[in-house]
């Protein structure tokens, strides 16, 4: 009998940075062209893009459409992971920049890493996927923005999270083999087929260490890239006849050494406005819908050149409750008089590496439920964050 091959997908690196400007591909500097450094831990990640396309409408004399006309580049993502602290109350989180994009603000203090809501998010990121194991390929998600972020743990599993957005544009790479040789100088460069670089490629010659160049132009009739040289921290140099060119991603990645956050070692808190009830909890869920809306219908635009945050964000949590018979009467109370709560998640109990997810006033909606005849009833509540004050519906604090 043989042995079950699970190798497929393994060693997938995403490498996240912020970026300087909306879409533009990282730069040419150290300080925001992809490093090891820049690794987040992922369970998946993937991003893709489409075109919208129109049947081309001249008159003639057949009924059958001879062409289409591609128009607009429309992207996506999504990052699936542990949730994982820092291990000291003020160090920076692991997917640190995912989390601020999607909060819109992320800091440090001497006691406390805090995430707290803005009213206007300008930021957005870069992502780099590829796969170690054959390094054929890589996706590069540019103009990243999260729309919505999920937190949630079941019984007495790890925090997870999961975020998905809208991205400008998705440049996909693969492999090419030069056609000829190639100077330092040369910008340039012919290849044997062309067609698996896109523009704004990174590939590097012949290894992860060799001469970076990034892609600026493609012209699939000639096989003929364009090319800036000596990309990121490399210097140019010759390159020969038959060299190939890899998909570049960095050749590590540093890598948070927490363990992922435990979810049920914490509690449950609804404070009644008398007194604070801790209240065990099978499972929560806590979601963060910014209900942004990409830019992408201007005239001569051939993808998004920014998004808007254009409606009201909304954030919800959602708890499965095993209450007794004398919890029952504060849940339904809590759904029945419209009254908002103050609701927090305490997620972990190690310092340095525990959280609480704070909703300062919650409404909550009347869960289904009947006074059963034994003495515990399975309960779910949910709950929306409201405020008299911008920007203070919730807020996720590291200690």
């Amino acid at each position: 009998m043989g042995t079950d091959n699970y190798s497929l997908g393994r060693e997938q690196f995403c490498f996240v940075v912020n970026e300087s400007t909306f879409g533009a591909a990282p730069g040419s500097t150290s300080a925001d062209a992809f490093a090891a450094a820049d690794a987040i831990r992922v369970i998946t990640a993937d991003a893709n893009s489409a075109f919208e396309h129109e049947p081309q409408s001249d008159h003639d004399n057949s009924r059958t459409v001879s062409n289409r006309n591609r128009t607009r580049e429309t992207g996506t993502f999504a990052i699936e992971g542990f949730f994982l602290g820092a291990g000291t109350a003020s160090g920076t989180p692991d997917a640190d920049i995912v989390f601020a994009n999607a909060f819109g603000s992320g800091a440090a203090s001497t006691t406390t890493y805090l995430y707290r809501l803005t009213t206007d998010r300008s930021a957005s990121f870069s992502m780099l996927l590829d796969n170690q194991t054959n390094r054929n390929h890589t996706k590069m998600a540019l103009g990243c923005v999260v729309n919505t972020l999920t937190l949630s743990a079941e019984n007495d599993g790890q925090v997870r999270f999961r975020v998905e957005g809208d991205c400008a544009r998705v440049v996909d790479t693969g492999r090419a083999e030069m056609s000829g040789a190639a100077s330092a100088g040369d910008t340039d460069i012919l290849l044997v087929d062309s067609s698996g670089i896109m523009s704004n490629s990174i590939i590097s010659v012949l290894s992860q260490a060799g001469e970076q160049l990034r892609v600026t132009a493609n012209n699939l009739t000639t096989n003929t890239i364009t090319v800036d040289r000596g990309w990121g921290t490399t210097a140019s140099a010759a390159i020969a006849s038959g060299d190939l060119f890899l998909a570049w991603s960095p050749a590590s990645q540093t890598l948070a050494s927490t363990n992922p956050v435990a979810g049920t070692k914490g509690s449950v808190t609804i404070t009644n406005g008398v007194a604070s009830n801790i209240v065990k909890s099978r499972s929560w869920e806590f979601t963060l819908n910014n209900n942004h809306e990409f830019v992408n219908d201007s005239y001569g635009a051939e993808r998004a050149e920014c998004y808007v945050n254009a409606q009201k964000r909304e954030t919800l949590i959602s708890a499965d409750f095993r209450l007794e018979r004398d919890l029952i009467p504060l849940i339904i109370g809590a759904g029945k008089n419209f009254a908002a709560q103050n609701v927090a998640i305490v997620i972990g109990d190690t310092a340095g590496n525990q959280w609480t997810l704070t909703m300062p006033s919650g409404e909550a909606n009347m869960p289904d439920i009947t006074y059963p005849e034994r003495d515990v009833a399975d309960v779910t509540m949910e709950w929306m964050g409201v405020s008299a004050t911008d920007n203070a519906e919730v807020t996720l604090d590291q200690t």
